[in-house]
């Protein structure tokens, strides 16, 4: 029984003896002197421990209450590198890396052998690897590991390692130290495509420009960014460069964003937020449906993070920092002719007001200047019309001119030749192109036709007057252009026609084609034409015939007057005739009541409803009853 408690009192004291028992509080007085323990050396008295004497206050020696010497500090710490001086306490390490750890005694006088041991919390962001060992003279410190796992997590939190350590069984005079990881993964941020289009006023769900942001890996927090969407000038001076391949004279129209004024789209800051897991975020840019008529304009999105610190470590790369948004128009401007049809007289120059104007939808205004082309086109209709548009231009030669945003309309002048006789003409300007024109801004009337009248008159006819022909010869006939003649920039012909008088003419007296006569072309050059006709000769005694050519414009023409459009021609009987008694002396008998006497033709033509008279006499006057058969 006693020798139990006996031992159980030397090993207290052993203990005791070698320092290691945690003694919870005693009196000691802290110097500034690992060698002296002088009054003037003292800082620090009280109840406190030999460590917070060494550790915390700063002392080279502490004596305790009863002891009358200085017992030296001997500190250990941590130290980042082998041949370090000074310790550490905290040391920072990336992830994917190997921290290694040495440590050792700081100050004091060390001596004799002591053994260590390393304690770090458990985690699945590294591998520790220790080794308990010993220092003593031959190895003053003692190495430790982490290695430090790579995730392939973005936006880690520095995590906090303490790294704590024991020597001979103790750490009253260790020195703290944390090993702090690091996030190494650098998470991208990115508009999906470099530009975007919108049409304005689309119907849901397009009526916003639809864009897309992305980030590349997961994070271990929410991040937070902003998309702010800006007017080309508000963007420029920012230093934030275009998409690839984009620059600024790629965008001709800007977009106009003005308070209280015009306004393309709507300029509200977007706040957006990546969780975790989240690669992509849809969201909508509105745009702004107005009533003006323009061309297709640009705005430029760009993307920050809205907590800029959050990036202190470099871990965020917004790698295509802005994107360029076209608003397509749908304000439709249509351009073309004021009318279908314009009539003109020959001669006449004239500017029609609304030959060409600039058509505005309603309530709709437009900003932009258009270019337009026209171009004439001959032989619209049925005729060739020759003439040519103001400023010089030639026929059939392209027309330019712009109708600015102030304008309604632009006037064509049109000068007609008076060329002479033409008939009516029709001629044709055709819209054939409207520069920056969308392709839903079709022209409304892209066509129109000059209708131009002429005012001169030709009058043509028979230009020879009667005739009197005998039978058996030919005759010529001719029909003109009558003088003063107008110039002839058409082709006009004309038929002729033999109307034969019933008993008098007929078809064995005239000789002419099976059907009408045609004369014609006549123009500048050919301005009159001649036919002939036969008087047929006969063995007929018929006296003087007559017949009748009559003249008759081929096709319409009311500028085109026939006078004199009939003409008679007189056939002179150029047939002889014999008649006479068969005999020229009867002789009779007294006794006879009457006499016969025979009367024929005696030679030449044939007689043709001929009278014949008989006149008898007496030489002493007696009469004579003439009895005839």
């Amino acid at each position: 029984m006693f020798h139990q408690r006996a031992a159980k009192v030397l090993c207290f004291v052993f203990i005791t003896a070698i320092g290691i028992t945690l003694v919870a509080s005693q009196t000691v007085t802290c110097y500034t002197s690992s060698t002296t323990c002088t009054s003037t050396s003292v800082i620090l008295t009280g109840t406190r421990t030999a460590g917070q004497c060494c550790l915390n206050r700063g002392g080279r020696s502490y004596k305790t209450g009863t002891s009358t010497t200085c017992t030296p500090c001997v500190v250990y710490g941590f130290f980042q590198f082998t041949n370090s001086t000074a310790p550490s306490t905290t040391v920072y390490q990336k992830e994917g890396s190997q921290l290694n750890g040495y440590f050792g005694f700081v100050n004091g006088t060390f001596s004799g052998t002591h053994s260590v041991s390393f304690s770090v919390p458990d985690n699945n962001r590294y591998i520790k690897s220790f080794t308990t060992g010993v220092l003593n003279g031959a190895a003053v410190r003692q190495q430790f590991t982490l290695n430090i796992i790579p995730d392939n997590i973005a936006l880690q939190p520095p995590l906090s390692v303490p790294v704590s350590a024991t020597v001979d069984g103790s750490n009253e005079f260790v020195l703290p130290f944390n090993a702090v990881i690091l996030d190494a993964d650098v998470v991208t941020i990115a508009f999906r495509e470099s530009d975007y289009s919108v049409t304005e006023g689309a119907s849901p769900p397009d009526q916003y420009a639809r864009v897309k942001l992305t980030k590349d890996k997961t994070i271990a927090q929410p991040l937070s960014v902003q998309v702010v969407p800006l007017t080309v000038d508000q963007f420029r001076p920012l230093g934030i460069p275009l998409p690839d391949g984009i620059t600024f004279a790629d965008l001709t129209n800007p977009a106009q964003y003005i308070p209280n004024g015009s306004m393309d789209f709507n300029k509200t800051i977007l706040n957006l937020t990546f969780t975790s897991s989240q690669r992509e975020i849809n969201f909508n840019v509105a745009i702004v449906d107005d009533l003006i008529n323009e061309a297709d304009q640009q705005f430029i999105c760009i993307v920050r993070l809205t907590n800029p610190s959050v990036n202190a470590s470099g871990n965020v790369i917004i790698k295509h920092p802005s994107t360029v948004i076209t608003i397509a128009d749908n304000d439709p401007i249509a351009i073309g002719f004021g009318a279908d049809t314009y009539t003109f007289t020959k001669g006449q120059q004239i500017y029609y007001a609304d030959t060409v104007k600039l058509v505005k939808d309603d309530g709709v205004v437009s900003e932009q200047t258009f270019s337009v082309t026209i171009i004439a086109q001959p032989n619209a209709v049925d005729n060739q019309a020759t003439y040519y548009v103001d400023y010089d231009i030639g026929f059939a030669t392209v027309v330019m001119f712009t109708i600015t945003p102030d304008q309604q309309y632009v006037s064509i002048g049109v000068n007609i030749f008076d060329e002479g006789l033409t008939g009516t003409l029709q001629a044709k300007l055709v819209s054939i192109q409207v520069a920056n024109t969308p392709s839903y801004d079709v022209p409304h009337n892209p066509t129109t036709i000059l209708l131009i009248l002429d005012n001169k008159v030709a009058i043509v006819g028979f230009v020879d007057g009667e005739a009197v022909i005998t039978e058996g010869k030919d005759f010529i006939e001719c029909v003109a252009v009558t003088d003063p003649p107008p110039e002839l920039t058409m082709q006009l012909s004309f038929y002729i026609q033999v109307l034969l008088v019933p008993d008098t003419a007929d078809a064995s007296d005239v000789f002419t084609s099976s059907g009408p006569i045609i004369l014609g072309p006549f123009d500048n050059t050919n301005r009159k034409y001649c036919f002939s006709t036969t008087a047929l000769a006969d063995e007929y005694f018929e006296g003087n015939q007559t017949f009748t050519y009559s003249l008759t414009l081929i096709g319409e023409q009311t500028r085109v007057v026939v006078s004199p459009n009939v003409t008679m021609v007189t056939i002179l009987d150029n047939t002889t005739l014999t008649i006479g008694f068969d005999s020229i002396r009867y002789a009779v008998n007294k006794s006879d009541s009457y006499v016969t006497f025979s009367v024929s033709i005696l030679g030449g033509a044939t007689i043709q409803g001929a009278s014949v008279g008989v006149m008898f006499s007496t030489g002493d006057g007696t009469a004579l009853e003439l009895l005839t058969e």
